[in-house]
């Protein structure tokens, strides 16, 4: 049974961020109400691969700095830890005290995919447009959907 969820920043949150010039708090607003939709039944924490500032600077920009249990960025944990290797994914896992097969990722790129996957993390699709939608991912879980492969 799934029990917690990284978003990759990249791929979950940074478009949304990207796309708010017009409608920030709108998005903003949005984006608040699926993390806390996700945190009411999952551990939620963020994980991806990049540089620290940029990424603290769009979980700031939108808000979701409190809803997240851990902030992961692989580049601290060290060349091991670097996508594709498994390593970051296998440490949260452990941190979490769960599974692998209890953890879903939703991925920020395709290398930290096939990490989360040799890891042995559920992995949420890539949509065709290369960005889930937060919402409707957040819909799918709580109505008990799993979007996800294995």
């Amino acid at each position: 049974m799934l029990q917690a969820i990284a978003l990759g920043v990249y791929g979950v949150l940074a478009p949304v961020s990207s796309g708010a010039k017009l409608d920030r708090d709108g998005v903003r607003a949005r984006s608040r109400s699926s993390m806390r939709r996700l945190q009411s039944f999952l551990d939620v924490a963020l994980l991806d691969d990049g540089d620290e500032l940029e990424l603290d600077a769009i979980v700031k920009n939108l808000g979701v700095d409190e809803l997240v249990s851990l902030r992961v960025w692989t580049h601290r944990l060290g060349h091991a830890a670097r996508p594709p290797r498994p390593l970051a994914f296998r440490w949260l896992s452990n941190r979490w005290g769960l599974r692998p097969s209890e953890c879903l990722y939703v991925p920020g790129t395709e290398p930290l995919a096939i990490a989360a996957r040799s890891a042995g993390w559920c992995v949420s699709p890539r949509p065709v447009n290369g960005f889930p939608d937060l919402e409707t991912l957040v819909e799918r879980l709580d109505s008990g959907a799993r979007p996800w492969e294995t």
